[in-house]
């Protein structure tokens, strides 16, 4: 009887073991193909309002590599994917899911941490009672995602640590608009091929970003000089057309001081509207799908 017991549990073992496999292949499959649709029961999880009891996520694109890379990749998937669901399992505060950094190795994230800011700022011990807008009541929520200024998310920046033309950007169109009342859609990659205080795809700092376009007195349209560094992964020669330029004013630009202040922040933000800003990113972060409590 022992002995038969021992052997069942060896099949049973073996057996889950080669659905684990299978389940693996099935995945990775589904998750290099263009446009598939899969999920992942890991459990139920609430995602903008909806219950699911399936994380569910679109890739928007078909991975293709040598076949020494993809198995390179595949592992690295199989066990980001375990370590999301282990964490998924265990934590209920924030979630993780699957993304197009899943197979991605360490090396390679590294272009995605493309601020480098050339200085850091430093806390400062003054007060802010006397600065501009704190002598009124400050509204408890600011929310620019449907205004009128603030133009829809652009094309993805791809493996080109550019983020720093991207947040640069931004603020220069939402303040443009705001001044002439008309929206405008502004070149990043203007900035990843022109902008000598920066270095390109390998990352920089939107304040020599808005030095560059102070004194060359404005930018290019996005019609005229399209972003294509996603796929080029790098910067190009530099095609700036001073005929074909908005003219933009950058008067002046730094941090929002004294810092750290909330009330500050929210005041310029209410004042001069989005505000750049960076962040390190942990390696965890590259997992995150959504906050449980707070997500709206």
């Amino acid at each position: 009887m022992k002995l038969f017991l021992v052997i069942l549990f060896v099949i049973v073992a073996v057996g889950v073991a080669k659905k684990d496999e299978d389940d693996d292949e099935d995945l990775w499959k589904s998750y290099k193909v263009e446009g598939t649709l899969f999920s992942i029961h890991i459990l139920t999880l609430i995602i903008i309002h909806l219950q699911y009891n399936s994380l569910i996520f679109s890739r928007l694109s078909v991975k293709k590599h040598s076949p020494e890379k993809d198995i390179i990749r595949k592992k690295t998937f199989i066990n980001r994917r375990k370590d999301i669901e282990k964490h998924n399992r265990e934590n209920k505060e924030w979630k993780k899911g699957l993304n197009k950094f899943t197979d991605m190795s360490d090396e390679k994230k590294k272009a995605f941490r493309g601020a480098k800011m050339l200085k850091m700022r430093e806390k400062s011990i003054g007060t802010a009672d006397d600065l501009p807008g704190l002598d009124r009541a400050l509204p408890s929520l600011i929310d620019y995602r449907r205004h009128r200024c603030l133009r829809p998310i652009k094309i993805d920046q791809g493996e080109c640590g550019s983020c720093w033309s991207y947040a640069a950007i931004t603020a220069l169109e939402f303040n443009t608009c705001m001044k002439s009342g008309a929206q405008i859609s502004m070149s990043e990659q203007m900035l990843v091929d022109c902008d000598p205080y920066n270095n390109a795809c390998r990352g920089g700092d939107y304040t020599g970003a808005w030095q560059y376009i102070q004194e060359v007195g404005g930018a290019m349209r996005s019609a005229n000089y399209p972003y294509v560094s996603r796929t080029t992964l790098t910067n190009g020669t530099c095609m700036f057309n001073n005929s074909l330029k908005v003219d933009i004013k950058v008067s002046s630009y730094g941090w929002v001081m004294p810092y750290p202040n909330e009330n500050v922040i929210r005041a310029r933000l209410q004042s001069d509207g989005p505000l750049p800003s960076s962040m390190k990113v942990i390696d965890s972060f590259f997992d995150y799908a959504y906050m449980h409590k707070y997500c709206r």
